[in-house]
């Protein structure tokens, strides 16, 4: 049996409104008492002695529920050399060489992140002046395209991608390819990801839905941590093959499989998806999509026999006919007896309509979006016919309720930068809200509803899992979550980051 922690001088914020006294008690895991009434705390720690932490004035709000992380898709990339800002080959060229002593990925290459094509021309025969006898790929900051030397060309032709253009420049289906391809060693991906968790925590995550898990030794580290009890955070994941699941939806601790993703139209940005005419880019896709209705179908089929009712169907569907093919699938498993109690989710639905959103609605469709994107009216303004349908937040938020969460998608990570995006986009149709205390459900126990745990966490709440956060201040606007910092964040009752 664990001891009782107090905690108290705090302003807890616990769904819309900060108590007006704050003080809470933890154990075995979970909170036992949550106080309103400075007196009545009092009076229990008499009947009832205890640790007392006294969190000086300090703000505590519910761990966040991040419901679109991609861990196992940034785990490969983790030593990768940092691009950003590098003007001249030689800096690349210095990071580069050092990235090369980290052997990660087992076709031999080594990896740059965050190139900017203004502030370095980046060409095949610029990589191979800098003497690296080696694979190189450096990727590009949005992550929809990479570079390669000759020595990368090769390497992909031996490992089987073949079509990839003579300059050496991967975008489009032939990156999707690459990157999927992209595979570090079973020791390095464990030890990428402990890392990666770390920084959700030290973020304020305390729940993560990891969407992107694709290869099956990916499935059994994850599994081996979970049954070391390695894993820090609770994770709900999810496969992009039923084949991956090995027959069952399985429970390990903090470890939960629950279902499949599927993508349906481009995986890496906006003008890769799969519009129509009326709402494409001016260079966007207005191609078929990767997967047809009758292919959802038969993914969702086959999940139903691993999962049952239980199971969860998760689309990536950016484009506006991205998002019209998931939903009419939706409207086919809805009206089969056999898939009618699958949960359903769309991911991102950045160009939806209040036609889309109003059939999500009807078919209980959760949706699940990223406040980072809403940067993408600016970053292509030129391009969009319609900016007013691009992340529409809040017309998300206002017709679906709690059938809306964010998630980060890993671009940002964490409370308060999501936060700050959420509540300061470049446009009003993207902004939920403009304060921080009513933005929160949608960052807690909105995350915890889309797996049917509300009523085990996502609030401060006795008997709920104690998993809360310890901020610098009480942010309200934008301005203010980025001048908040996480000082503490706690799962199941266990301190997993402190601020040092």
């Amino acid at each position: 049996m664990t001891k009782e922690i107090a905690f108290t001088h705090a302003k807890v914020v616990n769904s819309t409104q900060p108590l007006a006294a704050a003080a809470f008690t933890v154990a075995e895991g979970k909170f036992k008492q949550v106080f309103d009434n400075e007196n009545t705390f009092k009076n229990y720690l008499k009947r009832n002695p205890c640790e007392v932490v006294d969190l000086a004035g300090h703000a505590v709000v519910p761990g966040q529920v991040d419901t679109h992380t991609i861990s196992t898709f940034i785990c490969k990339f983790k030593s990768a050399a940092n691009a950003e800002g590098v003007s001249d080959a030689l800096t690349l060229a210095t990071r580069l060489k050092k990235a090369a002593l980290a052997k990660t990925d087992e076709h031999g290459f080594v990896f740059a992140t965050g190139w900017q094509s203004e502030n370095l021309d980046l060409t095949l025969e610029t990589l191979d002046e800098l003497g690296i006898d080696k694979p190189i790929a450096v990727f590009n900051s949005s992550f929809h395209g990479a570079q390669l030397n000759s020595v990368g060309l090769k390497a992909i032709d031996k490992a089987g991608i073949k079509g990839a253009p003579k300059d050496g420049l991967l975008m489009g289906p032939i990156f999707d390819t690459f990157v999927n391809h992209a595979r570090p060693t079973p020791v390095e991906f464990a030890k990428h990801f402990m890392a990666y968790e770390q920084s959700l925590a030290a973020a304020g995550v305390t729940t993560a839905h990891d969407l992107v898990i694709q290869k099956s030794d990916e499935v059994q580290v994850l599994k081996a941590m979970a049954l070391k009890g390695l894993l820090k955070l609770r994770w709900r994941c999810y496969v992009t093959r039923p084949e991956l699941l090995e027959g069952s939806l399985e429970d390990y601790g903090n470890l939960k499989f629950v279902g499949v993703k599927v993508f349906i139209d481009g995986s890496y940005g906006m003008k890769n998806a799969h519009q129509d005419r009326a709402h494409a880019y001016v260079d966007g896709s207005v191609s078929e999509s990767k997967l047809s209705v009758k292919d959802i179908v038969a993914t969702a089929k086959k999940l139903t026999d691993i999962g049952g009712s239980h199971a969860h169907l998760a689309a990536h569907c950016i484009g506006y006919a991205a998002c019209e093919t998931f939903l009419k699938a939706a409207a086919e498993l809805r009206d089969s007896v056999y898939t009618k109690e699958l949960t359903l989710r769309a991911l991102h639905f950045e160009t939806a309509d209040d036609k889309l959103i109003n059939r999500a609605k009807e078919l209980g469709v959760i949706v699940s979006m990223q406040p980072a994107f809403s940067q993408d009216v600016k970053d292509y303004a030129k391009d969009i016919p319609h900016p007013e349908h691009v992340n529409p937040m809040k017309r998300v938020a206002l017709i679906l309720k709690d059938k809306f969460a964010i998630g980060s998608d890993s671009m940002p990570i964490g409370y308060m930068k999501n936060a700050a995006l959420a509540l300061n986009p470049p446009l009003p149709t993207q902004k939920v809200t403009d304060d921080f205390i009513k933005l929160l459900p949608t960052m807690t126990r909105h995350g915890a509803s889309i797996t049917n745990e509300r009523q085990n966490f996502g609030a401060i709440k006795a008997g709920q899992s104690a998993d809360f956060v310890v901020l610098s201040k009480l942010p309200r606007s934008g301005k203010d979550c980025d001048t908040t910092e996480v000082l503490q964040t706690w799962v199941k009752g266990k301190q997993v980051f402190a601020k040092k």
